[in-house]
């Protein structure tokens, strides 16, 4: 049995996660003959596996091995219409590919009708934009009716966006009759904790 074969194996092994894991990395550093073979085991992996760490590990040697390769994959899989979840997976791992030429594609999923794909694609702005207008485009997210857990990704994405462009974050909110001001952001608050209900953000 040949070594590809052997990761193979072990990456379609359930019973052994740890194993699993192992073969994706490994699966980066094997010969030019078989890289078409680890790239197809990689993809399938990304796009199908159920556990998320195996998936990471997947993409993450997908970027060492074939990265350009994987990110057109992922795209056309951002048009699978049965699958929703692939769709989710696709838009997520286009941000952990790290190529910002992808952001148009990312920007798409905003509009997904499955809550899950959008907050991928959410996730994956701030993985990749660069520019005002898709914090724009998160700030409207934010006026709409939207869970805890992603109106906490979009601020997480505005932040990274900031961060990216070398500005600083600062948004205003009242402050409590006290005189604190806990109760909203400044720079110093953590976007992932404090999120005021209240918070309409202003337009840049």
């Amino acid at each position: 049995m040949s070594l590809i074969d052997i990761l193979k194996a072990d990456l379609n092994n359930p019973a052994n996660p740890g194993k699993q894991y192992n073969a994706a990395y490994r699966l980066a550093s094997v010969g030019e003959y078989d890289k078409p073979r680890a790239i197809r085991i990689l993809l399938a992996a990304s796009l199908k596996a159920n556990d998320t760490k195996l998936q990471d590990t997947a993409v993450e040697s997908l970027r060492r091995l074939a990265p350009t390769h994987a990110l057109n994959i992922f795209i056309k899989a951002t048009d699978n219409v049965d699958d929703p979840m692939q769709r989710r997976r696709a838009y997520y791992h286009i941000g952990s590919l790290g190529n910002e030429s992808a952001i148009n594609v990312v920007l798409k999923g905003l509009h997904d009708p499955v809550k899950q794909v959008r907050w991928a694609a959410v996730v994956s702005c701030g993985k990749l934009g660069r520019e005002h207008r898709i914090i724009r485009m998160l700030e409207k997210l934010l006026n709409t009716h939207v869970s805890e857990s992603m109106r906490k990704a979009i601020y997480k994405s505005i932040q990274q966006i900031y961060k990216r462009t070398k500005k600083e974050v600062s948004f205003n909110t009242p402050a409590r009759k006290n005189g604190n001001n806990r109760g909203g952001f400044n720079r110093k608050n953590n976007f992932g904790k404090v999120i005021p209900k209240a918070y309409r953000p202003k337009a840049f």
